[in-house]
């Protein structure tokens, strides 16, 4: 492969220096350097995880990190505590800094603790339970964590099929982390297990639910006003026909502003304190709570909210009017703007009105 160098350096980091890859890691390896997502469906025992073991030490050698204390990281979702500590033990071992984030995690007094905590581990495995938490969520969404994260893992892929309905339903909402990481991060679901109705769960549940559409919308100018009016920026309420755009949105923002998504200047990085939030079904209500709170207040902090119906975004044209004419109840100044494309229009009864 073409990072031949990266790959032996990473081996060496691991303490393994004198395995010899099979086919199958190396395309795997590959696929995710490209930013690629990848189903890996390997037997028992075949070594699907040095793919992502070696992917830290990969990523610094590439980015030029090696020394640095701002280390790539790799998060790994794993369905059980007892596995986690076993995987955990056998990564120190080697030589790697592996940390847990369970429900039970000990949790620092502040975000720059926590992230002070993560510093130096290169692999971070956790239960979807506790990362879904507020407090991990907010750890995961800063801006310092969001430079580190090369790569997300779900090992044990098949639990999602037995597990996403009825019991631990979490398994049913990773999707979720897509929003509270950069899109360009890569996802990885792993299996030694896949029957076809395993794969179409892990396709479901995994895949076909993470936001990669391509954002054709023009918001330059929200991200703009946002990195320089901060809280005295226009409120605007930005409706999505899908939950998937929202996330997408919201990332996208998070993204290109960096710390700037947080007022004031040197805040932590919380809900409270960021310029722009989510409201849809599987929003936390603390977030929602945040949202509402600080849209209501004159000085509130949330300028952009990014919401699906479950705010009462527009199902019709009609709605659309109806929507436009709240916003001026107070006498103020509103600007209402609908985004469509072709594509929209068999959803009206009558395109031509469009």
């Amino acid at each position: 492969m073409a990072d031949d160098e990266a790959v032996q350096y990473a081996l060496e980091q691991a303490g393994i220096s004198e395995m010899k890859l099979k086919e199958e890691q190396i395309a795997t390896i590959s696929m995710i350097l490209k930013g690629r997502d990848v189903f890996v469906w390997l037997p028992t025992g075949f070594g699907k995880s040095v793919c992502f073991e070696t992917l830290p030490f990969i990523f610094d050698y590439k980015l030029g990190r090696i020394g640095t204390q701002a280390c790539s990281l790799v998060i790994v979702l794993s369905p059980l505590i007892a596995l986690i500590v076993n995987q955990v033990t056998n990564l120190r071992q080697c030589g790697i800094k592996a940390a847990i984030m369970s429900s039970s995690s000990r949790i620092s007094s502040t975000l720059q603790a926590i992230e002070d905590d993560l510093r130096y581990y290169n692999i971070v495995y956790a239960i979807p339970e506790a990362i879904l938490k507020q407090r991990w969520r907010d750890v995961i969404e800063t801006p310092e964590m969001a430079k580190r994260i090369v790569a997300n893992v779900v090992d044990e892929a098949h639990c999602v099929s037995k597990w996403s309905k009825d019991f631990r339903t979490t398994y049913g909402k990773i999707h979720e982390i897509w929003a509270l990481v950069p899109q360009h991060v890569p996802f990885m679901a792993y299996t030694s297990t896949a029957t076809k109705s395993v794969r179409d769960d892990v396709a479901k549940y995994f895949f076909a639910v993470k936001p990669r559409t391509e954002i054709e919308l023009d918001l330059s100018s929200l991200i703009n006003s946002l990195r320089i009016d901060k809280n005295n920026a226009a409120r605007v309420i930005v409706y999505c026909p899908s939950l998937n755009m929202c996330s997408d949105l919201y990332a996208t923002f998070h993204y290109e502003l960096g710390f700037d998504s947080y007022y004031p200047p040197g805040s932590q990085h919380t809900s409270q304190n960021r310029l722009f939030g989510m409201y849809h079904s599987n929003t936390p209500q603390y977030n929602k709570d945040v949202v509402l709170k600080s849209m209501e207040e004159l000085e509130g902090v949330v300028r952009i909210v990014f919401a699906t119906v479950a705010l009462g975004a527009p199902r019709s044209i009609d709605d659309c009017f109806q929507e436009s004419g709240r916003g001026g109840r107070t006498g103020c100044k509103v600007e209402s703007v609908v985004y469509w494309t072709p594509i929209d229009c068999p959803r009206t009864k009558d395109p031509k009105t469009v």
